[in-house]
């Protein structure tokens, strides 16, 4: 609705609602348009051919509990879309809180937007959670891997110090008996 009063005028050329024209005069073409207030006063109204054609259906701004009506029907493609969860609370508080502090915006949008940037940001921040727990998972199994390598090198290095200490303690044979022993009194 708003390119189509003005679409392909220019200098020496027709307007696209100009070509058209015929047809709709027929009911050939149906069509059905949304646009602001604003924008229908300064496209429609000033042509007379679209004044005619198009009828005006004014829909009102619902008040926070339309909003939130609205918001529950839209809620379980957000819930699927969004993998979050929300309650009702969320979507009545979420629609008096907007309703107090967005005055630029209308409802439900002003409603519907701050939630779905919540569910986006819930999402992103379980992604994220996934993503830190592949790296833990796969920093524990190769610390894991390390470990067990590190076993079997323990195990050849002490078998080599055993076999080793084995081997030094018959070399050393067996104490002579004058020879101090352990735990005996010493005289000095």
């Amino acid at each position: 609705m708003r390119v189509f009063p003005g679409a392909g005028r220019s200098e020496g050329a027709m307007a696209a609602a100009k070509l058209l024209e015929p047809s709709r005069a027929r009911c050939e073409l149906r069509t059905i348009a949304a646009t602001f207030f604003e924008e229908y006063r300064e496209k429609v109204e000033t042509d007379a051919v679209l004044g005619r054609r198009f009828m005006p259906v004014h829909v009102t701004e619902p008040g926070v509990d339309g909003s939130t009506s609205i918001f529950r029907g839209l809620g379980e493609c957000y819930e699927t879309h969004r993998g979050a969860q929300m309650t009702d609370n969320l979507v009545g508080v979420a629609g008096r809180l907007a309703e107090r502090h967005a005055a630029s915006r209308f409802v439900p949008d002003k409603a519907i937007d701050p939630i779905d940037e919540a569910c986006a940001d819930v999402r992103v921040q379980l992604s994220s959670r996934q993503e830190e727990m592949d790296q833990l998972e796969r920093t524990k199994r190769q610390l894991g891997i390390e470990a067990k390598a590190v076993g079997r090198d323990k195990k050849k290095v002490f078998a080599g110090a055993s076999e080793d200490c084995q081997g030094g303690y018959a070399a050393c044979g067996k104490p002579s008996p004058g020879s101090v022993q352990w735990g005996a009194p010493v005289s000095r």
